[in-house]
């Protein structure tokens, strides 16, 4: 009895089926890799050829799927490795700003002399903390300040306006940034008026407008304190006016709770932005074609809250609750 060499070895569960072998001196056209396996006939010595059927037992199928695990890493590194490259340096960041602030003092000082010379400094200026910003992605309160400042200078109100809105989100204790944001306010042309019932409100519930959302927090974390170690101290000392006093921090706390959760979820749900554009008419629909929602345009520096973006338009209501359509290029919303 001869013995032959398999030379695939049949994997468990797969099914295989008998082939008629070819006779001797025949070529056989199929090529090696799809020789069947060889393999000892039951009962008779005679050797027949078998192939599997329903499973793909081609070896390179391994190194197809490794090259392309590999294939797609490199892809991902190569991705990430731009972004890395296309982002600023530490040092390109830097560098960047300490010239920005060089041309606004520079600026400053021309303006005395030439306002020409003035302008291309402030422009230089805004172009580096721009750059510093897009480029760099660096979202700090002080550079949105300096660029609010540099672009008051340069008598873009809406621009100016909208930076220090920004600095006001990131550091809204800061004196220079409230009292700049309020002269920069001042110098608008359009000047548009609250409705009295909220201007009443603001004022019965000035602590809610008045004060930054970091002080109404360090209050809510006192009040709440002053209530639980007042309400420790009632367990020793039976005292009416102790628990007065424990009911009125603890209604105080929920008050200002309810005002820090209202103030989260309005700067969550609802987007602000600013007019950028010299003069803008509003629309009473997002085209050209529809009526003009007022008699006279808007102008750089009038804010508003963003009501819906449809296509290249936005619809926007004033603070006198009064509504229209502007072209995106016109508006910069403050996110």
């Amino acid at each position: 009895m001869s013995l032959f060499v398999n030379s695939h070895i049949p994997q468990s569960g797969c099914f295989w089926k008998a082939a008629k072998r070819p006779a001797h001196g025949v070529r056989n056209n199929r090529s090696p890799m799809q020789a069947p396996a060889r393999a000892r006939s039951i009962g008779s010595g005679a050797p027949h050829d078998f192939a599997p059927v329903g499973r793909n037992n081609n070896p390179m199928r391994f190194f197809w799927g490794y090259e392309a695990i590999v294939k797609l890493v490199c892809l991902i590194s190569l991705i990430f490795g731009l972004n890395a490259f296309c982002a600023l340096s530490h040092e390109a960041c830097t560098t960047l700003l300490r010239e920005a602030e060089r041309c606004f003092d520079d600026g400053n000082e021309a303006a005395a002399v030439s306002h020409e010379r003035a302008v291309e400094n402030w422009r230089k200026a805004v172009a580096r903390y721009e750059r510093v910003i897009k480029e760099g992605e660096v979202v700090n309160g002080a550079l949105f300040y300096n660029l609010g400042n540099a672009y008051f200078r340069l008598g873009d109100m809406g621009n100016a306006i909208a930076n220090y809105r920004r600095a006001q989100r990131l550091i809204p204790r800061d004196a220079n940034v409230q009292k700049n944001l309020a002269y920069a306010r001042r110098n608008c042309q359009d000047n548009i008026q609250e409705p009295e019932s909220r201007k009443v409100l603001k004022t019965l519930f000035f602590w809610h407008y008045d004060f930054p959302l970091v002080l109404r927090e360090l209050l809510f974390v006192i009040t709440l304190c002053g209530a639980c170690l007042l309400g420790i101290i009632r367990l020793k000392v039976k005292r009416n006016w102790l628990t007065a006093c424990i009911v009125a921090l603890f209604l105080l706390a929920v008050f200002i709770a309810a005002s820090i959760l209202t103030t989260e979820l309005g700067e969550r749900r609802t987007t602000y932005g600013v007019i950028v554009a010299t003069e803008v008419e509003g629309r009473k629909g997002n085209s050209e074609s529809y009526d003009k929602s007022f008699q006279a345009p808007l102008h750089a520096g009038t804010e508003f809250r963003l009501l819906e973006s449809r296509g290249n338009w936005v619809e926007i209501q004033l603070a006198d609750n009064q509504t229209c359509w502007l072209p995106t290029e016109a508006v910069v919303l403050i996110q």
